[in-house]
Order: structure tokens, then sequence, then C-alpha cells
């Protein structure tokens, strides 16, 4: 057979050329990428490895075409036993950091709702520059949040995804309605209209002390803000579902003002705003200006004010979680004044 030569880039490297793509460009190959995808679903087909470069931009027709239909297979209702026997039974099909959840469980029980999502995950790539889950190692066996985010196309919104032992944690909240973890909650046709959810907040996760990147919250304004009992980080590993395993108490989340000059520094006064684990009785708060830490308050609510601090001038802070079993301790975090 013949094969359609294509003059254009694929999403990723047109990212990686041209830096992320405007909000309203972005929508636009959106809506293009879903209704290619939508003739592949009304066939039957789904993809399983929708991402960034299996998707091409073709510039001259402002159209997008869908490559690697190699990992494809027939949705439920279409497939014989023949079918489902052309794929390892027990593989890990699809691209980690745009992997649905209910994929990484079951790659061959999947519909077209988990290309849904991966097409989200891709939305999310075109507009921030960078894969919304994974710990950017892109080996198999890298760690996957399955939780929700908030996110309404702001092009300058950065999502933390390096975690210090190479995962990532997420609130529960929502990305939009192609990005939710359910894929009950996920609409099963591709042309479906797109639809924002609201931004509750933003957050960053635990960095190694000098590589510290500051993020905006609103949480104390955000509507139905999840509740400490709610959160409850689950991940994949080597493809294994993995709810809840083996996590600390004490989840590695912080939310801090954004620096008035947009780079890595905060007024005189910030709050200090962490997420407590399910187990917190209270907080052990270690703060100042060098290393080791003095204790410098114990605290029943997630937040903690320091006072006369200095400008221009580093400081150290961590937060140990007191519970019934011992204390945990949380990791240091760092920021500079005005």
């Amino acid at each position: 057979y013949v094969m359609e030569l294509l003059d254009g880039l694929d999403l990723r490297a047109l990212v990686e050329k041209h830096g992320p793509v405007p909000a309203g460009r972005a929508i636009h190959i959106l809506s293009n990428a879903l209704h290619s995808l939508a003739e592949a679903h009304d066939r039957g087909l789904v993809h399983r490895d929708i991402k960034p470069g299996n998707l091409v931009f073709i510039e001259d027709g402002h159209l997008i075409k869908i490559l690697d239909f190699g990992l494809a297979r027939l949705h439920q209702s279409r497939q014989t036993k023949q079918d489902v026997n052309l794929t390892m039974e027990g593989s890990l099909i699809g691209t980690a950091d745009y992997l649905a959840p209910e994929q990484a469980v079951d790659s061959h029980a999947v519909d077209v709702r988990a290309d849904i999502y991966s097409l989200g995950c891709t939305f999310y790539f075109i507009l921030s520059g960078q894969a919304p889950f994974g710990d950017g190692s892109h080996n198999p066996d890298q760690k996957l949040v399955v939780k929700n985010a908030t996110f309404d196309g702001a092009t300058e919104f950065r999502l933390a995804r390096n975690h210090l032992d190479g995962a990532f944690y997420l609130l529960n909240c929502t990305f939009s309605e192609k990005m939710l973890d359910q894929p009950f909650y996920r609409p099963e046709s591709s042309p479906a209209p797109y639809k924002w959810g609201r931004r509750d907040y933003f957050h960053n996760c635990v960095r190694p002390v000098g590589n510290f990147e500051w993020h905006q919250d609103n949480l104390h304004t955000a509507p139905n803000a999840p509740k400490p009992a709610e959160i409850t980080p689950a991940w994949t590993f080597a493809g294994v579902w993995n709810p809840e395993a083996t996590l600390p108490s004490v989840l590695p989340m912080a939310f801090l003002p954004k620096p008035d000059n947009n780079e890595t520094r905060v007024a005189l006064a910030p709050e200090l705003i962490w997420v407590a684990g399910r187990n917190a009785n209270a907080h052990k708060v270690y703060f100042g200006a060098s290393l080791p830490l003095p204790l410098a308050e114990e605290v029943t609510e997630p937040y903690y004010r320091p006072n006369q601090l200095e400008p221009d001038t580093i400081y150290y802070w961590r937060v140990d979680e007191v519970t019934e079993k011992g204390v945990v301790e949380g990791k240091v975090w760092q920021f500079r004044t005005l």
C-alpha cells in the first residue's frame, strides 16, 4: 500500500521549536485533533498511544493527522477473540506521560475514553511545554500520578513534576472533563465540546534545596477545595496499580505565594501553607536562615507565618507531622525575601 507523505511538524517538535502554543491556536489544534480522532473512533478503533509525537500539525491546511496506529485495537463491541490475542497479554501499552489510569491497569480493556484522556494530556503539553504527569524520565517504570488537577488554559501555568524521589503527587481537583481519572466521567465521543474546569489552585511539589520553583495559589478562596482526608495520592509503578502504597503520612506539598517579581523572591511576610496527611494531629515547624533548622513552633493548623524576616535573605523551613505513631519528618524548602 502507499502511505501518505506528511509535510508538517508533530506537536512535540512544534513545541520544542517554537515553545508553548498560545491558547487560541492550541484550542484550534485540539478541535482538529478531536475530529481526526473521531474518525478512528467511529470505525471502532482505540488508538491507545495518543501523544504530541503522534499528532502532526499540517500548517498549510491547519489540519491534524494522527500517526502510529500500531498499538490501536478494536473497541470491545467490535472485537473478536482473535483480535484480543494480537497483543501480548499483561503488557502495558501506551506512553507513560499520557497514559489513562485505566489503561495502566489493563491496556486491553480500554475504550475510546482512554484516547480522550491522552488527548487532554497532549493539550496540556502544547499549552505548557511539559507533560502533566510523570517524573520527566520517560522510563517505562516511572511513577505516574492519577489524580486530577485544575487547569484553565493559562500558558504561564507550570505544574511541578519532579519529586525528590522521582515521584509526583497531585491534589484531587479537576483539569477538565477530559482529564478526569475515572473513565465513567469522561465523554465517550471525542467531538464533544471541551469543557474547562475551574482553576482552584496551583501547587508545587518537593524539590531539592536550590532547585525550587514558585507557584501561585488561591487555596483559601478555592471553591470545593479538597479536605485533607480526601487527598489520597495514587500511582502506577511498572504498570501495576498501587493506590496509597507505602506513602508517609506527610504529603510532600506546599502552597506558597507567587512572588511579585515572578522570580524566586517573596515579600517579607509570607504565609507558609502545606497540606497535612490524614493522620496529622499537629505539625512541628522548623524555620531559619541556616541549617540545621531550629524548632519555631508546633501548630495544629497547616500554616505558619514567620516574623521579623530580613530582606534579601534565604530562609529554609521544614514541617514534621505529629501522629499517634510518632513524628514523620518532612523535606526542607527554601525561599528568598525581597
